[in-house]
């Protein structure tokens, strides 16, 4: 896998539309909390992840929580690494359904694209044959980690999710699943394999802000804080649970709605664009209105929320001295997902204007 640093991490936690706030969502994915694994059998005996742990901290989570356990903290990196390829069986004590449409995601750190190699069992003693899942599978999440790799690092990844229907091994509809057994034969770094939450009807199930330089768009998950303006409008994405077709119209406490669109990259997600020049240091709510899915569902109405603080680089609620030693900490640097809080203008690269911009709104704070 190939490694970078990484170091801004903005963690972000939320409820949308009354959904359970414990339960994970990762971009367009909602996870069931109950169905994160509950035991880890290690076919080496935990001899590869003693050495190849990743780790949100510096330190070996051991098992069985390298695998398992409702977050994204922990995993294995670089399964299949000199052709070693152990197979970790992951036990739940809360069965994954065969139901309509992916019933699990493979989540896994993107350092490189990665193969995953995946059984399921219906009684936790006999396993389907094998099959695998290549990286083209994978759905870009946009959420950014930093990891520890067996002690070293850290390093910046983003994760994706492989969605995985259970129909593929031969399961017939409601059938249960009660383990897994996952490997790698091409250095996948796995993070955990969970069962999606169930859902009827359509959905919000995360959001974002994004700006986009030259060359490039970086998204901040709402609710959060908003701490770059390039002087153009703001572009607000709405991520749903089924594929979307549009919306009648948008609404903004704040600004003015400028268009509502598909976004042609992930037809999950609504953009809402809007002139939100004058919103600086407020809280502003995005509301789209009759949102549809391919389905025939109409949602009547999908909000989300954030602060708007130019400076405000660690999302404290607080533009201070901080802030501007972090944009000076990465002065000369092109933009990328390590640092592009850091870029307040989002022209693509870090220099004095960003760090000026900080100071001109030094000790400004979220109302």
């Amino acid at each position: 896998m190939k490694l970078s640093k990484f170091s801004i991490v903005l963690c972000v936690l939320c409820c949308l539309n009354g959904r359970d706030a414990r339960a994970l969502t990762l971009g367009r994915f909602q996870f069931d909390d109950a169905q994160f694994g509950d035991a880890l059998l290690e076919s080496d005996g935990g001899e590869f992840e003693s050495t190849h742990w990743l780790n949100t901290v510096n330190e070996d989570p051991g098992n069985p929580g390298a695998l398992t356990g409702p977050n994204v903290e922990t995993g294995i990196g670089n399964i299949g690494l000199n052709g070693v390829s152990p197979i970790y069986t992951i036990q739940y004590d809360t069965p994954i359904t065969n139901g309509p449409g992916d019933d699990l995601g493979i989540i896994s750190a993107r350092f490189s694209r990665d193969i995953f190699n995946l059984a399921v069992s219906t009684d936790g003693i006999n396993f389907t044959p094998f099959v695998a899942f290549g990286p083209e599978l994978g759905v870009n999440t946009k959420v950014n980690k930093v990891y520890y790799y067996g002690g070293t690092g850290p390093f910046g990844c983003v994760l994706y999710v492989t969605p995985v229907d259970l129909s593929v091994f031969g399961l017939a509809s409601d059938e249960t699943v009660s383990a897994v057994e996952v490997t790698s034969f091409q250095e996948g770094d796995l993070i955990r394999v969970a069962g999606f939450e169930e859902s009827e009807g359509l959905e919000l199930v995360s959001a974002f802000s994004r700006k986009t330089d030259r060359h490039n768009s970086f998204d901040v998950p709402l609710p959060g804080i908003e701490d770059r303006s390039d002087g153009k409008r703001f572009v607000i994405g709405l991520t749903f649970n089924n594929n979307v077709t549009g919306a009648d119209s948008a609404a903004t406490s704040c600004g003015t709605i400028g268009s509502v669109s598909v976004d042609p990259d992930d037809t999950h997600t609504l953009l809402v664009t809007f002139d939100g020049q004058t919103c600086n240091q407020q809280n502003v709510t995005i509301t789209a209105i009759n949102v549809h899915d391919d389905q025939g569902n109409t949602l009547d109405s999908a909000e989300t929320s954030g602060c708007f603080l130019i400076g405000d680089v660690d999302g404290d609620g607080r533009v201070g001295n901080g802030d501007i030693g972090n944009i000076q900490g990465h002065l000369g640097e092109i933009t990328d997902s390590t640092n592009f809080r850091d870029d307040i203008n989002a022209d693509g690269h870090i220099n004095n204007q960003d760090v000026q911009a900080a100071r001109a709104h030094r000790r400004q704070s979220c109302e």
